[in-house]
């Protein structure tokens, strides 16, 4: 979910962490799990998929065929388990839970919240209890079990084993910082306090966008707290907490905004903050040029050592970023941390220009942003779209508006929303003030992005979907898309029987 600054949230976050389990005399247990899987285990057709792992600390074979698995202690008899589904002696079983149960192997039919909930296993008469887990907040890639195995003690492992012995654990998770002060507009200085609900924990910040640590360890460019932080200037404040034994904290961002005048106030502000070397610029950011030359406003390569990152496309040109939205109108601010691409055309990508003018044209960069478990949370449950008819975002598009240089967004803008208001299926938008690092850059066109995970919510379903933009597939293939247009070229559509099944496919 996506989380608002707050401490009696965060309070809330770490206190549900506490484990309840409840045994009845067998030997089967849940005994460890994942709820956020992004590079651990994946299950037989190659996807990472949150698991539960259920382990026989007895000495017999025990078959669990006809048990229950549930996400809803109300609701015992949820997905059960196939019969003759053995657990051998000593043995461990694992269970996909991505709610895909056609699939093969054994696939619930729920999945497990990464911000916590319970898991029931059930006997056969679907009432009595066998064993349960009520979990809190998990990290990707971080599983959380027994230690040792079946013991009632609940660990987190940075190096899970699923199906296998549980070994190396962390104590617990530190608890989040907290700030004094929210993020913001400021026209007086002010001391930000720093605290963490975690006895002896470290907390480390920067003010620079860069991360506070490099993995347990402190960054180069962090700095202990000690005393209150001293703020009197557009700040990006950055704030992470260690402690032995431990895993660390999430970062926590908080944006503070001096001296901004009413245009800026008069809409949103859209924040972006990471490390000026390897998110955003030169050497390794998305936006970094290094060498080559232009030819007819075209980049081109200079030789070895030359590179121009915005011209790619795909994952590996994505970097980590803080994103933050501050609304003085409503009144309300937020923050996740996610994914940014460089966004563009293949006729726009090779005209970037690395220069600080980003009211030209090609000067100024458009961004598209993905929420995925890597990062933290996968959704963004916040009203950021008007008319919008799903709150639940997976990505969002900070257009530059590059094909409306002197009018920029109004004409794409009213069309989405005539096009909504006509009964059909569009994304909206609105218009955001954009501070990267705390620097103003320029205005921008937030929007929604028409993709599978957009599809999915809008109809409320888990199905595939093929997504095919004007330069090539987005999501999926286009083997139905060719085959309905090699229909409509192929059959005579003066036929009733031909015009019907166009219609049916279309």
């Amino acid at each position: 979910m996506f989380k608002f600054a707050g401490i009696s949230i965060l309070i809330l976050a770490i206190t549900v962490c506490l484990p309840i389990s409840v045994k009845a005399q067998t030997s089967v247990v849940i005994n460890e799990l994942m709820a956020s899987n992004s590079s651990i285990e994946q299950d037989p057709q190659g996807d990472y998929d949150d698991w539960i792992e259920i382990q026989n600390f007895g000495t017999t074979n025990i078959n669990i065929g006809g048990m229950y698995l549930t996400d809803d202690l109300n609701n015992p008899t949820k997905w059960q388990f196939p019969s003759s589904t053995i657990v051998p002696a000593g043995g461990y079983l694992l269970v996909w839970a991505d709610g895909e149960v056609s699939e093969t192997g054994l696939h619930v039919n729920f999945k497990l919240d990464s911000d916590g909930e319970s898991i029931g296993l059930f006997d056969a008469d679907g009432e009595t209890l066998i064993d349960s887990i009520t979990f809190g907040e998990q990290i990707t890639d971080i599983s959380y079990g027994r230690f040792p195995d079946a013991a009632d003690n609940w660990q987190f492992y940075d190096t899970p084993t699923p199906a296998a012995q549980n070994s190396s654990e962390y104590s617990s998770i530190v608890a989040d910082p907290e700030f004094s002060h929210e993020r913001g507009f400021y026209d007086r200085s002010f001391r930000v306090t720093i605290a963490t609900e975690t006895d002896g924990a470290d907390i480390f910040y920067t003010t620079d966008g860069s991360e506070p640590l490099n993995g347990t360890e402190p960054s180069a460019t962090a700095s202990g707290y000690i005393d209150p932080v001293y703020i009197s200037s557009t700040t990006c404040l950055r704030a992470a907490a260690v402690k032995p034994g431990w895993i660390a904290s999430r970062t926590i961002t908080h944006t503070y905004i001096f001296g901004a005048g009413n245009a800026t106030k008069s809409i949103p502000v859209v924040s972006l903050v990471g490390d000026e070397y390897t998110t955003f610029f030169e050497p390794d950011g998305i936006m970094a040029i290094v060498g080559g030359y232009y030819s007819n406003g075209v980049w081109q390569s200079s030789g070895a050592g030359s590179y121009n990152n915005p011209i790619h496309r795909g994952i590996e040109y994505e970097r980590p970023v803080s994103f933050e939205v501050i609304d003085s109108k409503t009144g309300t601010d937020a923050q996740v941390d996610c994914g940014i691409r460089v966004a563009g055309s293949d006729y726009h990508r090779p005209r970037y220009t690395r220069g600080n003018n980003w009211d030209y044209n090609y000067d100024k960069f458009s961004f598209k942003l993905f929420l995925r478990s890597t990062y933290g949370d996968d959704i963004l449950d916040y009203s950021i779209f008007p008319l919008a008819d799903d709150d639940n975002i997976k990505s969002v598009s900070l257009r530059g508006g590059h094909n409306d240089v002197h009018n920029p967004f109004i004409k794409d803008e009213m069309l989405r929303r005539l096009h909504q208001d006509m009964g059909g299926i569009a994304v909206t938008g609105t218009v955001a003030n954009l501070f990267l690092n705390g620097e103003y850059k320029s205005f921008y066109n937030p929007c929604g992005r028409l993709d599978h995970d957009f599809f999915r919510d809008y109809y409320n379903v888990d199905t595939d979907w093929d997504v095919i933009t004007q330069r090539a597939v987005r999501n999926g293939d286009n083997v139905a898309w060719n085959a309905t247009l090699n229909f409509f070229r192929s059959h005579n559509l003066t036929i009733a029987s031909n015009y019907e099944q166009a219609g049916q496919m279309i």
